[in-house]
């Protein structure tokens, strides 16, 4: 019986590492497809900067903020902050995308005007400040709201932020652009 034990045993090991290697090797193939995804839209955002240069950013950008979790007692409370921080700030930007596309230009964009300097997006010096107001009034309910227990608790902060950011959005762009008109 005691050969038994230690031989399901011996199994047992095998198999803890070989499921670590398994997820190290996900782990890679993950992040390596993000931080292609993040070099590449750097390179977007400054059309001079070459691929490698940007990968390089992001690879080190990305290494600091992985140390962030040791600033805080535990990987659940490190993974509650990730999740707050994601739905206080893209909550209320992805609300503005939806608002943006779906309602005010009812599915409607110009390609060829994305890439104009004072094209029809360019807005003032290629900043939408409208979006931008509305995204960081969002921000501050969220902060605003997550003190709010039964809310907090049931629905979630994000959603009713992301709500005010959208109507907030919706209406300053029907706001100024019926005076423009």
């Amino acid at each position: 019986m005691a050969k038994e034990f230690g031989r399901v045993q011996a199994i047992n090991e095998n198999q803890r590492t070989m499921s670590n290697w398994d997820m190290f090797a996900t782990w890679i193939g993950a992040n390596a497809v993000n931080l292609m995804a993040a070099g590449s839209a750097l390179t977007n955002m400054w059309h001079k900067l070459k691929l490698t240069p940007a990968l390089w950013i992001v690879t080190l950008i990305a290494t600091a903020v992985s140390f962030i979790p040791l600033l805080f007692t535990t990987f659940l409370d490190a993974f509650t902050a990730f999740l707050d921080y994601i739905g206080m700030f893209l909550g209320p930007e992805i609300a503005v995308f939806l608002v943006d596309y779906f309602v005010i230009r009812k599915g409607k964009y110009e390609l060829s005007e994305f890439t104009k300097i004072d094209g029809k997006y360019w807005y003032q010096g290629g900043l939408n400040w409208l979006a931008i107001i509305s995204w960081v009034i969002g921000i501050v309910l969220y902060f605003s709201l997550k003190s709010v227990s039964w809310l907090s608790e049931t629905i979630g902060v994000t959603f009713v932020a992301m709500l005010f950011s959208g109507i907030i959005y919706y209406g300053l762009t029907w706001l100024f652009n019926s005076k423009e008109k």
